[in-house]
């Protein structure tokens, strides 16, 4: 393991916080890998002890083979337990030197390193299970050497190897809790690689193994090399033992649940936010197999769903979220339809001008602040800008949702824009802007080609608008509105007075007008 007093500050390389580069450097800084070692092979000793007390010591007396060499089992079972736990402490320093030696020299891991620190669980667990097995040839041989019956040398050498299982498995489990804080940094949000730790069909292998096979071996192996005396009280040593085992199958179990279950609870948890609209959420890839896979693919859908989200947000921008709402449940298609629209204009009087004496930075700060108004009048309203044409802007009322009372809509958001230009003014007095109105049926859709197209509207309402807005800079008022508009308006019609009668440009036809009533007018009180 790294030395307590290792530099294990963030590399300068890497995104991750100090905080988390603290909870690495705390992971080594108290040996909890070495604790995690000397607590499985402490449990893997109880559990021999416990399997040669309750079947070799009769709970009547008698002679036994335990007691006949007492001292020498005893004696070589405490010194194993002492070699295994240096031998294991040893060789886990050693291979956490090669795996973590990224953390002391502050940088990111290699690929070699990466592999090593993600299998060092697994490693560490493997020789602790190997030290084990070799203990087991050992008990076993000496068992032989003094004598025992070949049945229960057998049966010790097989609880040993069984205690080995155990306790490999119990130090895998304890590693990869210790190991998360690093998983977070090696893996960087990443998936891990498939097969570089036990993934979810090993563990719940491993989890009969440790809760079911060994204890039903160690039951069905327990009358084997028993003397009669001690036969006598088998039923009651299997009762010990098999108390025993639930107990400690519980245990392994619920420890097994907890390990795949928690990781659940951060994915609900983040589902969650996710389901309440927060993008925000992510969560740490600290596990390895399916789990840290599940967990990097969820936070990598959240990423798609923010791309998206932006993608969104960046298209209704451009095109207005009626219309954007419009393309992504409609579909694609190039053409239109005939509907019912009001159709608003607005632009800037005297541009060209105003563009030759005021400084290009001056010109776009006034014309956004305007279409800032122009936005905010005619959303308020239920329309949408269909574009920007330089100093002037297209707004339509009705398509693409083909919603009712678009006349009315259209009216009250002029005199609503005519209000908050007279206000802009105020902050820019060059600033002064004409507005036309008219209504009727136009062609509603997507033109152009199909690889490139917009969505707007063409017809006839679309020219008398823009018409109007030219008139309209020659009136007070500043807004000129079609007759057909005010016909269709019900009860906004009185905030409107006929104006005149005009030919205007391209149409056969004259188009009568209408303008606001003026603000001291009784009609408007």
């Amino acid at each position: 393991m790294l030395d307590d007093q290792a530099d294990i500050s963030p590399p300068q390389d890497t995104p991750f916080d100090d905080g988390l580069w603290d909870a690495v450097a705390s992971a080594f800084a108290r040996h909890t890998g070495r604790r995690a070692a000397i607590a499985a092979n402490g449990v893997g000793f109880v559990m021999v002890a416990v399997q040669l007390v309750v079947f070799s010591i009769p709970w009547s007396g008698g002679h036994s083979h335990f007691r006949r060499d007492a001292v020498v089992v005893s004696t070589i079972g405490v010194v194993f337990f002492l070699v295994a736990i240096s031998v294991g402490v040893y060789r886990g320093e050693r291979r956490a030197d090669r795996a973590f030696g990224w953390v002391r020299q502050r940088r990111t891991p290699t690929a070699q390193e990466r592999s090593l620190t993600l299998s060092f669980p697994w490693a560490e667990a493997v020789d602790e299970f190997a030290v084990w097995l070799v203990a087991a040839i050992v008990v076993g041989v000496v068992h032989a050497t003094l004598g025992y019956p070949v049945l229960y040398t057998v049966r010790v050498a097989l609880v040993v190897a069984l205690a080995g299982l155990t306790a490999g498995a119990l130090s895998l489990l304890l590693l990869e809790r210790v190991a998360r804080p690093v998983l977070r940094v090696v893996l960087a949000g990443e998936a891990p690689p498939a097969g570089a730790v036990l993934g979810l069909r090993g563990r719940l292998v491993l989890a009969w193994v440790l809760s079911g096979a060994v204890p039903v071996v160690l039951l069905g192996t327990a009358p084997l090399g028993l003397t009669p005396a001690e036969r006598e009280w088998l039923p009651v040593s299997l009762a010990v033992l098999a108390a025993l085992s639930v107990l400690a199958g519980l245990a392994f179990i619920a420890a097994m649940a907890w390990s795949l279950v928690e990781p659940a609870i951060g994915l609900q948890a983040a589902q969650r936010r996710v389901q309440a609209g927060d993008l925000t959420a992510q969560i740490p890839v600290d596990y390895g197999g399916e789990v840290g896979q599940l967990q990097a693919g969820f936070n990598h859908m959240v990423e798609g769903m923010r791309e998206r989200e932006r993608l969104h947000d960046l298209f209704g921008r451009h095109v207005g979220t009626e219309v954007a709402r419009f393309a992504l449940t409609g579909g694609v298609r190039v053409g239109g339809e005939r509907r019912p629209a009001s159709v608003l204009f607005v632009d800037l009087i005297g541009s060209t001008s105003l563009a030759q004496r005021l400084p290009p930075e001056a010109m776009v700060t006034m014309l956004n602040d305007m279409f800032a108004e122009v936005v905010r009048c005619v959303g308020a309203e239920g329309g949408w800008v269909n574009k920007f044409e330089g100093d002037a802007a297209l707004c339509v009322f009705g398509p693409p949702d083909n919603t009712t009372g678009h006349a009315a809509a259209v009216l009250r958001a002029a005199r609503s824009l005519q209000t908050a230009l007279a206000a802009l003014a105020e902050r820019y007095p060059e600033l002064d802007a004409a507005i036309g109105v008219a209504s009727g049926v136009v062609v509603a859709g997507n033109i152009g080609a199909e690889h490139r197209y917009e969505y707007t509207v063409i017809g006839d309402p679309v020219n008398v608008a823009a018409r109007l807005t030219e008139r309209a800079k020659t009136v007070p008022e500043r807004i000129l509105v079609a007759h057909d508009t005010i016909a269709d308006a019900a009860d906004e019609a009185r905030w409107w007075q006929p104006h005149e009668t005009l030919m205007l440009r391209g149409r056969s036809t004259p188009t009568k007008t209408f303008a606001p009533v003026p603000v001291n007018d009784p009609a408007r009180t």
